[in-house]
Formats: C-alpha cells, sequence, structure tokens
C-alpha cells in the first residue's frame, strides 16, 4: 500500500518566511484556536509594518483580514498555477 508524502512544513527559526507580500500557505498557532494551516502574507519588505494577514470568516457568514492571526509556526510557498492556456 501506498502512503501519500505531503511535504513538511518549513521552520520559520530555520528559514524565515518572505515578508515581500507574497502569499504562502502557513502553519500558525492561537492561543484561542490551536494549530491550524491558513494562507496569509506580511509585507513588511515595502511598508515596514511587520505582521501577517490572513483570511478570516465567522459562522454567521462575515469574512475579512485578519491581521493578528497567531504565531507562524510553519510556512511552505504556495504552488505554482499549472498552464491553463491548452485547456
Amino acid at each position: 500500500m501506498m502512503t501519500k508524502q505531503v511535504a513538511p512544513f518549513n521552520d520559520p527559526i530555520k528559514t524565515l518566511p518572505p515578508k515581500d507580500g507574497r502569499v504562502l500557505i502557513l502553519l500558525m498557532k492561537h492561543p484561542g484556536y490551536g494549530i491550524f494551516r491558513s494562507i496569509g502574507f506580511n509585507n513588511a519588505e515595502s511598508t515596514g509594518a511587520d505582521f501577517w494577514q490572513c483570511p478570516s470568516w465567522s459562522g454567521s457568514g462575515e469574512y475579512g483580514i485578519d491581521d493578528s492571526p497567531g504565531e507562524v509556526i510553519g510556512w511552505l510557498p504556495m504552488p505554482d498555477m499549472p498552464d491553463t492556456t491548452l485547456l
């Protein structure tokens, strides 16, 4: 039986996540929610404001951007989009 290989998250202590505005897959730790995956970005290189922004939503259907989603404990680059010009 083959097992699915999952790419490990990059450890931000060993490899700092880029803060140039690119969207990343994040492994986050929040005091109220525990550990979770999200996507987000940090644009500190352009703005000087060093914080992560992630999408957020509530059970009532409200959504927005969360400027304090928790601590980044791992990250992965977003995969490249496939070329769809031939579809």
